[in-house]
């Protein structure tokens, strides 16, 4: 999309509101394809990403003055990242995560060895190793591959 076209959508919560409830109306009554909407929503924001990816380490301040007419009203402002500290350096926190794994490991083999062939396992002790409900599922997706 161009620069131009930018420019002359206005922008705002309710103009982002606005269009999707129009999809949505098209969706419905099905003048809107649901696979079409979704595929072209998806590379649109794919696309979307990638311009913010690009433009984002460009900005070098948050004036907004001379932005297109379109985008007057908006303000930026600057979130300073935070401390992000490293667990993984302390031997005690490692060691937990570590048996955590390898508990986790256990726990999935004697639910996949159930499924397959309805018994239970035990470890090198002898302690048999629960078969774990399932907690919830995945949501399905849609993988889309352009060509």
């Amino acid at each position: 999309m161009a620069q131009r076209e930018f420019e002359a959508m206005p922008v705002t919560k309710q103009t982002v509101k606005d269009k999707i409830k129009a999809v949505e109306i098209g969706l419905l009554n099905g003048t809107i394809e649901p696979k079409a909407a979704y595929i072209q929503a998806k590379v649109v924001k794919d696309i979307a990403d990638g311009i913010m990816e690009q433009a984002k380490h460009l900005i070098k301040d948050t004036d907004t003055s001379l932005l297109p007419d379109n985008l007057k009203g908006i303000e930026l402002s600057i979130r300073n990242g935070r401390e992000i500290l490293d667990y993984e350096k302390d031997s005690i926190y490692s060691d937990l995560i570590a048996k955590l794994k390898e508990r986790e490991g256990l726990l999935k083999s004697a639910y996949q060895h159930n499924q397959k062939v309805q018994g239970v396992i035990t470890d090198e002790s002898g302690e048999v190793i629960p078969v774990v409900p399932v907690k919830s599922f995945s949501k399905n997706s849609l993988i889309i591959d352009l060509p």
